[in-house]
């Protein structure tokens, strides 16, 4: 600036900020221009808008308009899993205790059940070999081959004591189930040529089992068995007709009416 403080150089370098910032004294060689001078300060003043600012009341200050901010996101708070748990409503509660004492006690109830069958048939393996080895009665002789053979048993089975025996003698042949004592039981008490003549009613012009005393002895039988003491007549009668009922396929007749069936066929091809 001159003297007279009508005139400023012009820095000539391209970077004129930096000359006026470092304050570098202008050449003579610059260019002048005329200026008005508005004030004088020591220090660097600040730029004219801060000035107008400090100057102006905070209430005047007009308030510039922002732009249109973008929404943040909603930050997700992170809950642990046992807070989560709280949330379940009560009834669910409920109900999953109730479902789950509800299994609780029906495999209780299985392995009871599962405890009973295995203490019965340790009770049978005991017994067979804590029981002396028992003597056939005088007069039981099985299996009985005919119906006379059957008559002759019957009026037998009239003396307490001799029935009572052969109870005791059948019930040790024992079986796992009711079908499987069935087939053992009968299997020993007659021969499958007796077996074709009888069921258990007397129906279809065969002999009724169930009118003999050999039929109180094959009964009385399966209740001293441990693993059948709880059946009643109505299932031994139906477990006895469907033994009954396969009594012609027994002793290798099945194999005999297979064969007679195949020569029939063959002789009426022929």
């Amino acid at each position: 600036m001159t003297e007279e403080h009508k005139e400023c150089f012009w820095p000539s370098c391209r970077n004129v900020t930096k000359a006026v910032k470092d304050r570098q004294k202008p050449e003579e060689s610059c260019p002048k221009y005329s200026i008005r001078v508005l004030g004088w300060a020591e220090e660097k003043p600040q730029p004219s808008r801060f000035r107008v600012a400090e100057q102006v009341p905070e209430e005047q200050v007009p308030q510039i308009p922002q732009g249109k901010q973008r929404p943040r996101h909603r930050e997700v708070e992170q809950r642990p899993w046992f807070q989560e748990a709280e949330q379940i409503p009560e009834e669910r509660i409920q109900l999953v205790e109730q479902l789950q004492r509800f299994w609780e006690v029906t495999l209780l109830e299985e392995v009871k059940d599962i405890l009973k069958l295995h203490g019965q048939m340790l009770n049978t393996l005991l017994k067979k070999d804590s029981m002396p080895v028992m003597d056939i009665p005088d007069g039981a002789v099985f299996p009985l081959a005919n119906v006379e053979d059957v008559i002759a048993m019957n009026e037998k089975f009239s003396d307490p004591e001799f029935m009572s025996a052969v109870v005791a003698m059948v019930a040790d042949i024992g079986g796992s189930s009711l079908e499987d004592a069935t087939r053992r039981m009968m299997k020993f008490l007659m021969v499958p040529e007796l077996q074709w003549q009888y069921n258990v009613t007397g129906g279809m012009g065969k002999l009724c089992f169930k009118d003999l005393r050999l039929f109180e002895v094959f009964y009385c039988a399966l209740k001293s068995n441990a693993m059948t003491q709880n059946v009643n007549r109505k299932e031994v009668e139906m477990a006895l007709g469907k033994w009954f009922t396969g009594a012609r396929d027994r002793g290798g007749e099945r194999a005999a009416r297979a064969q007679r069936e195949k020569g029939a066929s063959t002789t009426q091809t022929s």
